[in-house]
């Protein structure tokens, strides 16, 4: 069984669009290729969980022409029962469905591709048919190798449609993959999410370099806030430290502020703030 592992790895960066209208030809696909027990689960609950991406996991869904990318919409809002707000439709292929050109070749196509080696990959895929699988293939080892080496040889027509529009940065990207899956995430899931998030949107080219992602790993993990978020968290933290100075005295601490009394009670309650949380009596704020 010939091991196309190392040809077969892609990512197409994922960035932020400009304003556009809503519809489903605006927004753009994200389709996340990999394989079965290919920790695209893992991968895609992450990006399912950025409110520019809708959708999280497999739709089935066979592309024959542009059109399809209707389905797409249908099938993602109906499993989601969430409406499509965000600017990105995700869908997880983990079969060789039909992929029409049309839909490759579009400038709002992007995708990143995920290949696990064969051996930890067949042996995960029999485990999971032993335990817990009502699928029947998944317990033939014959079988799981063949749908292994036919899945990845899909993946690699695929990688080279798209050979035109990628950058030769392959030797780069491929130790950047390295130091993702060898860094020890002291700051698990989150830190993970942080990391990806940032090399992601400060890339400017299709492939995230090396040097990126050792930024970014050096960095202090941190929670990347929006700004408006950021500036909510400010405002509470602002007020909570100015009760504190006052012990409660929303008087005193509205003249500090340079607001009036009615307007100051209106933000504390905004954050869910009582000047009894900061007397003497009073119990502790959670900052």
């Amino acid at each position: 069984m010939r091991d196309w592992s190392d040809s077969a790895r892609r990512g197409i960066r994922v960035s932020s669009p400009g304003p556009a209208t809503r519809s489903t030809f605006a927004r753009r696909n994200l389709f996340l290729l990999g394989h079965v027990r290919s920790y695209s689960s893992v991968l895609s609950h992450i990006l399912g969980s950025h409110p520019q991406i809708n959708g999280y996991c497999e739709t089935h869904t066979k592309y024959r022409t542009y059109f399809d990318l209707w389905k797409l919409r249908r099938r993602v809002r109906k499993l989601t029962g969430e409406p499509l707000n965000g600017d990105y439709l995700l869908d997880k292929v983990l079969h060789d469905y039909p992929m029409a050109r049309s839909i490759l070749d579009s400038g709002r196509t992007r995708a990143i591709v995920l290949v696990r080696r064969p051996r930890e990959t067949v042996r995960s895929i029999i485990e999971m048919g032993l335990t817990h699988s009502p699928v029947a293939w998944h317990r033939d080892f014959e079988l799981v190798a063949r749908y292994y080496e036919t899945r990845l040889a899909g993946l690699l027509r695929l990688t080279e449609a798209w050979a035109d529009a990628a950058v030769d940065t392959a030797p780069s990207y491929e130790h950047a993959l390295k130091a993702l899956t060898t860094a020890s995430w002291p700051g698990n899931v989150r830190q993970l999410h942080n990391v990806v998030e940032q090399v992601t949107v400060l890339a400017t080219t299709p492939l995230v370099p090396l040097a990126l992602v050792q930024r970014a790993l050096r960095t202090p993990s941190m929670e990347v806030l929006s700004y408006t978020e950021a500036r909510q968290r400010f405002e509470r933290d602002y007020l909570v430290n100015l009760l504190k100075i006052t012990d409660g005295n929303v008087a005193d601490a509205a003249r500090l502020a340079d607001r009036n009394r009615t307007e100051f009670y209106r933000l504390m309650q905004k954050h869910g703030l009582t000047p009894g949380l900061f007397r003497g009596d009073g119990g502790a704020v959670a900052e």
